[in-house]
C-alpha cells in the first residue's frame, strides 16, 4: 500500500516538461506532450497528455501556458483516479555557434491528483488526494544534424532541477501519511532529447523524444516521453 502511494506522490511531485521550441522567429507554437496510455494489468488503462500554446517573441524568447490531464484505471471497477495541472512555461533560446543550439527554461504548475483503488480483501478501498504546486528547470545543449531534405536531427544533453511543495494531502484506509502539507521536495537530474525537425505544409514542426534520470527523495525516477509542436 505504501509503494502505491509513494509512487503517486512521485507523480504528484513532478510537474510537467515542456520541450524547446527551436525557431526563433516571431510566431505562436502549439505542443503535444507526453502522450501515454499503458495498460495497467487488470487493473484497466492508463493515460493522459498535455498540450501547450505559446508565442515566440522573435528574440529567442517564447512564453508558453501548459494543461495536461491523465486517468487511472480506465475500464476498471477496482481502480480509478485522475490527475490535472496548469503551467506557465518560459524560455531562452540561443546559438553560441553554427548548428549548436543552447537553451534554458523554466516552467511552473499546480499538479492536482485523487485516485481510489482497492488493494487487499482486508482493505477494499484506499482514496487519496493532493495538490501541489512545483518548479522545473532545465538547461540544454544540441547540435542540428541534417538528414534528408527538411529533416534533421538534434542530439541534445542538460540537465534539469525541479522543487516542489506539497500543498494539501487527505487519505483515508492508510495509517498516516507519507508527507505533509507544506512539505518541500528537491531533485536534480539528467535531461536527454533527440528532436527530429521537418517540414509540415509550409510550416516548421518537430518530434521530440526525450528521457530524464533523477531521483525523487529515496525513489529513482527515469522515463522517456515523446512529444509533438508545430509552428504557425
Amino acid at each position: 500500500m505504501r509503494f502505491v502511494l509513494s509512487a503517486l506522490l512521485v507523480v504528484l511531485a513532478l510537474p510537467a516538461t515542456a520541450q524547446s521550441q527551436f525557431s526563433e522567429e516571431e510566431g505562436a507554437f502549439l505542443t503535444f506532450e507526453e502522450f501515454t496510455l499503458q495498460r495497467a494489468g487488470s487493473d484497466g488503462w492508463n493515460g493522459g497528455g498535455e498540450v501547450g500554446v505559446g508565442w515566440r517573441f522573435g528574440n529567442g524568447a517564447d512564453v508558453a501556458l501548459t494543461g495536461s490531464y491523465s486517468a487511472l484505471g480506465l475500464g476498471s471497477d477496482q481502480r480509478e483516479g485522475s490527475s490535472w495541472s496548469l503551467g506557465l512555461a518560459s524560455g531562452y533560446t540561443l546559438r553560441p555557434a553554427p548548428r549548436t543550439v543552447a537553451r534554458v527554461q523554466g516552467l511552473v504548475a499546480y499538479r492536482s491528483q485523487g485516485a481510489t483503488f482497492q488493494e487487499t480483501q482486508q482493505q477494499p478501498f484506499v482514496d487519496y488526494d493532493g495538490a501541489a504546486v512545483g518548479l522545473d528547470l532545465s538547461a540544454t545543449v544540441g547540435y542540428d544534424v541534417p538528414v534528408a531534405g527538411s529533416f534533421s536531427v538534434r542530439p541534445t544533453v542538460g540537465v534539469f532541477g525541479q522543487a516542489n511543495q506539497l500543498l494539501s494531502i487527505e487519505s483515508s484506509g492508510v495509517q498516516g501519511s507519507l508527507r505533509e502539507a507544506g512539505d518541500w521536495r528537491t531533485n536534480l537530474g539528467l535531461q536527454v532529447e533527440a528532436p527530429v525537425t521537418f517540414r509540415l505544409f509550409g510550416t516548421d514542426a518537430a518530434i521530440v523524444p526525450a528521457y530524464r534520470s533523477s531521483r525523487v527523495g529515496n525513489w529513482p525516477v527515469s522515463g522517456g516521453t515523446l512529444g509533438f509542436r508545430i509552428n504557425f
